[in-house]
C-alpha cells in the first residue's frame, strides 16, 4: 500500500509539473521545412525564437513564408496565400543591407545587423527600417537560425515598450 501511495504522488507531481510547465507540456516540435513553421502555435513559435543561434548574416536569396494563424486548422494554406502579398528577403552580399519582396518586387528596405534581441537581449539578427523607409521606420525584425537554412522571425513595433510579435515569418536559404 506505501508503495503505491509513493507511486502515485510521484506520477501525480509529474503530472502536474508537465501540466503547470507550457514548454515541457508541449510535444517536441521539428522543424525539416519552411511550412512547418505555419503548424506551430504562437508559444511554440516563442519557443523556437529563444533557442534560435546566429553564427552570421546570410545573404542572397531567402524564400518566406508569413505565418498567418499559425497553429491554427487553416494555417498552412492561409500562409501559403500570403505569400502572394509577401515572398521573402534578398540580403546584400556584404551583408549589411536588405530587401523585401512584395508581389513579387523588390519593394522595402532595411539596415542589417547582429545585435542583442529586444526580446531577450540574446544576438539576434536585426532588419532596421528607421533610417531605410518612411512607412516602415516603426518596425523592425529579428530573425534567428532555428533548423540548417531555415530562419524565424518577427515583426516587432518599435513604438511599444516591450517587444510584441506583430507578425511571424520563415524564411529559408537557398540549399
Amino acid at each position: 500500500m506505501i508503495l503505491q501511495l509513493r507511486n502515485w504522488a510521484i506520477y501525480s507531481l509529474a503530472g502536474w509539473i508537465l501540466a503547470t510547465n507550457p514548454i515541457v507540456a508541449e510535444e517536441q516540435v521539428i522543424i525539416e521545412r519552411l511550412e512547418d513553421l505555419a503548424r506551430c502555435n504562437p508559444s511554440q513559435l516563442d519557443a523556437l525564437f529563444s533557442f534560435g543561434t546566429v553564427s552570421g548574416i546570410p545573404t542572397g536569396r531567402l524564400r518566406g513564408l508569413p505565418l498567418v494563424s499559425p497553429g491554427s486548422r487553416g494555417a498552412i494554406a492561409a500562409s501559403q496565400g500570403g505569400r502572394l502579398a509577401w515572398s521573402g528577403k534578398r540580403i546584400d552580399a556584404n551583408g549589411l543591407g536588405a530587401i523585401n519582396f512584395f508581389f513579387g518586387v523588390p519593394s522595402v528596405r532595411a539596415n542589417t545587423r547582429i545585435e542583442p534581441s529586444l526580446r531577450d537581449g540574446r544576438p539576434a539578427i536585426v532588419l532596421d527600417y528607421s533610417q531605410s523607409s518612411f512607412v516602415y521606420r516603426n518596425v523592425r525584425d529579428e530573425i534567428r537560425e532555428i533548423s540548417p537554412g531555415i530562419f524565424l522571425g518577427y515583426v516587432d513595433d518599435t513604438r511599444t515598450s516591450e517587444p510584441t510579435a506583430r507578425r511571424w515569418f520563415g524564411l529559408e536559404s537557398a540549399r
